[in-house]
This record gives C-alpha cells, sequence and structure tokens, in this order.
C-alpha cells in the first residue's frame, strides 16, 4: 500500500476530476484505467468526485505519463492539494561547449532511483563478499582494485598467477533491461565484453560475469566471444550463503586453459 503523503493544501475534487477527462481524452475509460493502472471502477470515483482524499505523487505522475502531455505534473499536483515544488526540482545540466539546460526531475523518480541504487549496492556488498570468500578458500594470493571504470564492479590483482587481473561485473536483471524470463540477446553480451575489454586496458586477463539467477547463466555460458582477447567465464553464485554454485568458461579469442584461476 502506497504512503500517505501530507497534503498542502484542500483537494479540489472537482478541477481533479476535469484534468482526468482532460488526460484521457479519446479512450475508453477501461482503457484509460489500465494505461495508468487503476480499476475502471476506482477511476470512476474520482471521475464522479466521490473520492475526498488524493492519489498519491507517483500515482498522478502515472497519469501525467499516460496523458500524453494533455495534463501536466504541476496542474495534477496542485489541484490534488500538492505543492509542486516539494514534488518537482529544477536541475541545471552543463554540456561542454554548450548553454546549460535546465530540466525539471520528479522527486519521486529520484526516490525510486535512490532505492534502486540502495539494493543494488546491497547485491554488490553480498557479491563482492562472495567473490572474495571463494579467492580465500581457493587459496590464491590477491589484492582487491578501485574499479576505476563504472563498467566493472570489483577488480583485483593476482599474484604467481599465469593472470594477474581478475575483473568482474554483476548482472543484476536491470542491468540488461530486460525481465527475468526474456532471453538475453548474445548482441548485448558482446557489447558488455567489448566495453569491458576496454576498461580492463591489456589482453590476456579475465573477465567474469557474475550472476545470482540461473536463466541469466544458462544464457551467457553458451556464448560466443571471438575478438574478446580475454579469458571470460559466467559464474552462478548464491549471496545469501556467499557461495559460488558453478563456473562456466565463455568462449573468446584465446583458447581455454586448465591452468587459468576459475571460482569452482
Amino acid at each position: 500500500m502506497s504512503r500517505a503523503v501530507p497534503l498542502d493544501h484542500e483537494f479540489n475534487k472537482a478541477a481533479f476530476s476535469q484534468l482526468l477527462r482532460t488526460a484521457q481524452g479519446e479512450r475508453q475509460q477501461k482503457q484509460f484505467a489500465d494505461d495508468i493502472g487503476m480499476s475502471k471502477s476506482y477511476l470512476n470515483c474520482y471521475l464522479g468526485e466521490k473520492m475526498d482524499r488524493p492519489l498519491t505523487p507517483a500515482t498522478l505522475q502515472k497519469i501525467c505519463y499516460a496523458s500524453g502531455g494533455r495534463v501536466s505534473y504541476e496542474d495534477l499536483l496542485s489541484t490534488s492539494g500538492y505543492d509542486p515544488q516539494k514534488h518537482i526540482i529544477s536541475m541545471e545540466f552543463k554540456i561542454p561547449g554548450a548553454k546549460p539546460v535546465v530540466r525539471k526531475i520528479y522527486k519521486h523518480d529520484l526516490d525510486a532511483m535512490d532505492e534502486q541504487y540502495d539494493f543494488i549496492d546491497a547485491r554488490l556488498n553480498a557479491v563482492t563478499g562472495t567473490i572474495s570468500n571463494a579467492l580465500a578458500s581457493k587459496g590464491y594470493k590477491w589484492s582487491g582494485k578501485p574499479t576505476e571504470d563504472n563498467r566493472l564492479d570489483f577488480r583485483v590483482t593476482l599474484y604467481d598467477e599465469p593472470i594477474t587481473e581478475w575483473g568482474f561485473i554483476y548482472l543484476e536483471t536491470k542491468d540488461v533491461d530486460l525481465p527475468i524470463n526474456s532471453p538475453i540477446s548474445l548482441l548485448r553480451i558482446n557489447q558488455y565484453a567489448n566495453a569491458l575489454l576496454f576498461a580492463m586496458g591489456k589482453a590476456r586477463e579475465k573477465i567474469s560475469f557474475i550472476t545470482t539467477y540461473e536463466n541469466i547463466y544458462e544464457k551467457f555460458k553458451n556464448a560466443s566471444l571471438p575478438v574478446l582477447a580475454l579469458y571470460a567465464s559466467v559464474i552462478l553464485i548464491d549471496t545469501d550463503e556467499l557461495t559460488v554454485i558453478k563456473e562456466e568458461p565463455i568462449k573468446s579469442y584465446l583458447e581455454a586453459s586448465s591452468d587459468i584461476p576459475t571460482l569452482i
């Protein structure tokens, strides 16, 4: 259930109803309700001015997007009893060689981004702990390194091994912009690989894709990266138990070798 947001002034039911009708346009009421993720009966209560409590800013944002520009988020907020200045932030973006550009950003979006980053940070801590635990269990001599490129989540230097650099990238379903049940494009894998090859800065090292999802692991292990001059693998882990379940080499330009360190 959405948390209640304090009102700044009175909810104008009549004005809000009119904005809803404008946002709906020529669509049938059922279609409009589906577009904003609301039941038809619930929407009808607002159209009929029967609700004393306004919708949340997050839902108003959905109505704004679904309206296709017919109504503004500011008007929806204002008629619902919210102060737009508390929910819309103007940010200036500076681009070299061009005039600064001011863009409006919805506070709800920033809050959602913060929640997502907190979730990813927590997962990355667990992933890093799992990798560190596996490296120690294998008896490797290693040290962690700062990730100078944001496409790498974790990077280690190995000592007395055929490779000296090993980079890791964690694949959450959001990172590949695909829902959990969708097939992962091999083209996307190649894009990752090429970017990471550039990020690593040297050949004959290793990059591993880390995931907690079985279906991502199965798709990646069948990938072929013929132009990648790095050893590559995909690793399935359990972050709850801080354990590595399995690791599979990914075909690359370099021939697989049993001497190359693994986490299994």
